[in-house]
């Protein structure tokens, strides 16, 4: 079940998974001081962020997620990475759902210690997967 809520409804208790919804191209993630503190906690206390490039966010994504963890870097995921193997099998990595600009689909995370806290999936489009059918004809 997917609620929208904003950070700044759960100043108190971390939500455990989290992926933000953009709006149609160009899309843009902007954070205030407080979601930015919320956002860091929540992550460091356990909670996953995965964020979808909806061909459009990537730099105010990761301009965004610096301010979080101004000392982390994200880092690609290769395709052994276990999340590829975990419940089904993808040993090329991403699968290439919606074509942008024709690169290939790209996992980055960032970590806490071997924690995954932050998967940001770029050139995929993993989104349009999850949409009924009926959105894209």
């Amino acid at each position: 079940m997917v609620i929208p809520v904003g950070l700044l409804n759960f100043a108190t208790e971390p939500i455990p998974s989290l992926l933000p919804e953009t709006p149609d191209v160009p899309a843009k993630v902007v954070t205030t001081p407080e979601e930015i503190i919320i956002l860091r906690e929540f992550l460091l206390r356990g909670s996953f962020l995965h964020a979808d490039d909806n061909y459009g966010m990537d730099k105010s994504f990761r301009r965004e997620m610096k301010r979080v963890f101004p000392n982390k870097d994200f880092v690609e995921l290769p395709y052994d990475h276990p999340l590829f193997h975990s419940y089904y099998d993808f040993p090329n990595g991403l699968p290439k759902v919606h074509e942008h600009d024709g690169k290939d689909p790209q996992a980055f995370g960032l970590f806490n210690e071997d924690r995954l806290m932050v998967l940001y999936t770029y050139e995929c489009d993993l989104g349009d997967g999850w949409e009924n059918q009926e959105v894209h004809d």
